[in-house]
């Protein structure tokens, strides 16, 4: 990944973490809501 590629990553998993989609866990994210994962995970395949 570039540099620029992880700032924009950095910058969208923040924004979802504010509108509380996600939630900052440690070094990472979770999804508050299990439906909007399995959402993503159904459109990801």
């Amino acid at each position: 990944m570039s540099v620029h590629h992880n700032v924009v990553h950095d910058i969208l998993l923040d924004y979802a973490a504010d509108r509380i989609f996600l939630q900052k866990v440690g070094g990472g994210y979770i999804f508050i809501h299990r439906m909007l994962m399995e959402y993503f995970q159904l459109v990801q395949n």
